[in-house]
């Protein structure tokens, strides 16, 4: 959650030339049992203030045990900035606004009033607490606390276990926020000034690793003078703030092994600083994506959303769409987009049509509302379209349609066509067909195959590692599918069964499992066209291909 929010929240922070950390308590647990949608929600509406109303400096959030009474385990959610805070007399309005729930202080205090009610509204629905501080002319903390239930994880040793890293930065919150990452990995942290770099034989003589952090305004500044003659011995790293391929590029030439932005993921990191270690050559930016002697043509500049609420599919597109170095935001829900959309300017939207809650067609309804300035392209996104589902894209707002899974050659004309504005030759793309399904011939050996390794490739490139990971995503959903069916079937529920097998359809369009495929797509064809067929018989085919590829067994 926080690394998605972080992502998502970085550009409109680095626009003002600000900086955007994170710090995670080392006694906080990293997994947890609670309400993801509405931890998001306050998160962003909290950190999308502090940006707001801040010009110079930084946001800063921190994460950290919580203190409810009579609550065995709470975390606290702290959002800090240097921003234009707020007087005496404008803290007491607000709190008692905020306290009595009276959405007028967005009149008073902007957007932000109205975030704030809605914050402590989702808070108190958790059982937690919310709060906050300001000084005028020096910023402002908004805090909440809510009850979790925290998830035992098996503690292993890191790659980076002993390693000592000296951490060199003038910015004493870049100090704090990546002093807890790094020991998180297990690692001894030793603090540097940049002008110590003229040390470096000293700093080097003492540490495994160098990791260099360049703030927002030391960027800026052209050229940066402090690497004149700068030659490391040490593994060595640059986290950059800044959102520029080029710009990245461009300051870890021919200095650094590797390197980040602020916001990257904290795995992500993490595996640069191995690779750093064991001396790899330098990474390219889609090390893990798809390969090809073809040149990769460069998306930097393009905001892109993905909406779905299948993992499969995210991250099947994610991949894609990093290959090309995009700004990528993921959302699992209607709501989700709509509140992204209405704090950042995408250029196109990726919008699939049938999620529970809201539907992609009011999604982009409500987006349309939202983003009355510059309006994103929208393209729709479904596994099993209807003839008369193209008409009624187009009614709700979208741009386009396109059959799941997405593949790199249609990401690329999709892009092509409507935000890079170039003439597109391939006929069949410009008027997508969509025909009524065909019956599907379960008994056809070639449809019975429960997994194919060489199937999964073609929909990620050759990727065979990535294939064999959206299989196990796959896989690790496949209980709840089964469940959300035999309830279905139970309550003799068409709608439910239809919504169940729908997602299951398309998340098992990209992983090589032909039977599971279409056994759920046979049965989604029957509820579409209004087929009246016998749900235990149809249903029980789909069980048993739920029950192959659990059982399968990968042989190495």
């Amino acid at each position: 959650i926080i690394e998605d929010i972080i992502n998502l929240l970085t550009p409109a922070a680095l626009d003002k030339s600000i900086e955007l950390f994170y710090r995670y308590d080392e006694h906080v647990p990293i997994i947890i049992y609670s309400d993801p949608f509405r931890i998001h929600q306050i998160l962003t509406n909290l950190i999308g203030n502090a940006i707001k109303f801040t010009d110079n400096g930084y946001v800063y959030l921190q994460i950290t045990p919580g203190e409810i009474d009579k609550v065995e385990s709470s975390i606290k959610f702290s959002v800090s900035d240097t921003g234009i805070g707020m007087s005496s007399s404008d803290k007491k309005k607000l709190f008692k606004a905020f306290t009595q729930a009276d959405t007028s202080i967005t009149r008073r205090f902007g957007g932000t009033g109205l975030g704030l009610v809605i914050s402590r509204k989702l808070t108190l629905l958790m059982g937690g607490e919310i709060g906050f501080d300001s000084t005028k002319g020096e910023g402002s903390t908004f805090w909440f606390s809510v009850p979790v239930t925290p998830v035992t994880v098996e503690t292993t040793i890191s790659e980076l276990a002993g390693k000592n890293i000296a951490f060199i930065s003038n910015h004493f919150i870049a100090k704090q926020a990546f002093k807890t990452l790094f020991t998180s990995a297990q690692c001894l942290v030793n603090d540097y000034a940049i002008d110590t770099l003229t040390e470096l034989t000293e700093i080097e003589k003492n540490n495994d690793i160098i990791v260099v952090f360049l703030s927002r305004k030391e960027i800026q500044k052209n050229p940066l003078t402090c690497f004149d003659n700068i030659v490391f011995t040490k593994p060595s790293l640059l986290i950059a703030s800044t959102r520029s391929h080029k710009k990245l590029r461009s300051i870890q030439q021919h200095i650094f092994d590797a390197a980040v932005f602020t916001s990257e993921k904290v795995e992500r990191i993490k595996q640069k600083l191995i690779n750093s270690i064991n001396r790899k050559a330098p990474e390219s930016d889609h090390d893990l994506l798809i390969t090809n002697a073809d040149a990769v043509i460069d998306w930097s500049d393009i905001n892109v959303m993905v909406v779905d609420d299948n993992e499969v599919n995210l991250r099947l597109a994610e991949i894609i769409l990093h290959k090309h170095k995009t700004r990528v935001t993921t959302a699992r829900s209607g709501a989700q987009a709509i509140d992204y959309a209405s704090m950042n300017s995408f250029d196109i939207v990726f919008m699939d049509l049938h999620m529970p809650g809201l539907d992609g067609y009011e999604t982009t309804r409500k987006i349309r509302e939202v983003t009355p300035g510059k309006q994103p392209v929208i393209i729709a996104l479904t596994a099993n379209a209807l003839p008369q589902e193209k008409e009624k894209v187009i009614q709700s707002g979208m741009n386009g349609i396109l059959i799941k899974p997405i593949s790199d050659t249609i990401l690329q004309k999709v892009i092509n066509q409507w935000i890079l504005k170039e003439s597109i030759s391939t006929a069949e793309f410009k008027e997508i067909q969509i025909d009524m399904p065909s019956a599907i011939n379960l008994d056809n050996d070639a449809n019975k195959i429960i997994f194919s390794i060489d199937l999964a490739k073609e929909f990620t490139g050759g990727n065979e590692e990535l294939a064999f990971e959206l299989f196990s995503m796959l896989r690790a959903e496949l209980d709840s599918y089964n469940q959300a069916i035999l309830t279905a079937v139970n309550e003799n529920n068409i709608e439910k069964l239809r919504v169940a097998v729908h997602k299951l359809h398309g998340a098992s369009h990209c992983c090589g499992t032909t039977e599971l495929k279409n056994t759920s797509s046979h049965i989604e064809n029957l509820i579409n066209q209004k087929i009246i067929f016998d749900i235990d018989k149809e249903t029980s085919q789909l069980l048993a291909a739920i029950k192959h590829v659990s059982d399968f067994q990968i042989h190495p």
